[in-house]
């Protein structure tokens, strides 16, 4: 799926699995090892109407997967209960995957990605950006 499909979408939901803050538009995260994460895109913020889902958050603090359950909760608290018509990224397209794993784990089915993700987005400056929550 490539920018301009993802920019002519009506219908799709569009799940950013990037940490809180970078879908919000504020400061990058610190990594506790390696400081500052630094930033790669011109922009910040999410594609507007894009709902966010940290990918990071299907993850139990011993680093396992959460049980699907608990999952299809976490969606549907959402609005996500079939992954049809998602489409998932993230900023470069990596993280987004785990989130299309996740919806599959947890049997809302298979849902679409945007490889191109934030990256590709927020370097196109015709196209909209959105800060904070939508």
């Amino acid at each position: 799926m490539s920018t301009r499909d993802v920019a002519a979408l009506s219908e799709a939901v569009l799940v950013d699995a990037r940490p809180n803050n970078r879908y919000r538009g504020e400061e990058p995260e610190t990594d506790p090892r390696l400081g500052k994460v630094p930033e790669a895109d011109p922009r910040r913020g999410h594609i507007p109407n894009a709902i966010n889902v940290p990918c990071r958050e299907h993850l139990e603090a011993d680093g396992l997967i959460k049980p699907p359950q608990a999952i299809r909760d976490r969606f549907a608290a959402k609005g996500i209960v079939d992954a049809s018509g998602v489409v998932s990224y993230c900023g470069a397209g990596v993280t987004a995957c785990h989130n299309l794993l996740a919806m599959e784990y947890a049997g809302l089915g298979q849902g679409r990605l945007y490889p191109g993700s934030w990256s590709a987005w927020s370097r196109n400056a015709e196209l909209p950006a959105a800060i904070g929550h939508c």
